[in-house]
């Protein structure tokens, strides 16, 4: 697994939201190489792991990262109609409701509420 390999797949990791203890280290089951690249990532320069999240997402490190929030925060809005859209917001990771409804509209073309509501329909 080369470093692309490993940037990729801690993409994947975001996207399925696989969180646990010990998921942040490395690829389940990888043995010492892959933590080792683990290492190495975290080490890696901002820009190098931008570039390379360009490459292989065709898109910036926070747009990705944006695109992965609004997914959840969709999830949400589907599945738990009694959420408010602050909890809603701060459960998919933005910290910000202006941020929140800026990229919301930018994925969905659609509002938080605006989306709750259509799926009601």
């Amino acid at each position: 697994m080369n470093l692309l390999d490993l940037i990729a797949w801690r993409c994947e990791w975001l996207e399925r939201g696989k969180f646990s203890e010990h998921s942040h280290l490395a690829p389940p089951s990888c043995g010492f190489r892959h933590a080792h690249l683990s290492l190495e990532v975290a080490r890696t320069p901002a820009r190098q792991l931008s570039q390379a999240v360009n490459t292989i997402h065709g898109a910036s490190f926070s747009q990705y990262l944006n695109d992965i929030r609004v997914a959840k925060a969709k999830q949400l809005l589907q599945n738990n109609s009694d959420m408010s859209i602050t909890d809603v917001y701060l459960e998919a990771g933005f910290s910000a409701k202006s941020q929140f409804h800026r990229e919301f509209n930018r994925v969905t073309g659609m509002t938080p509420s605006g989306f709750r509501a259509a799926g009601a329909r």
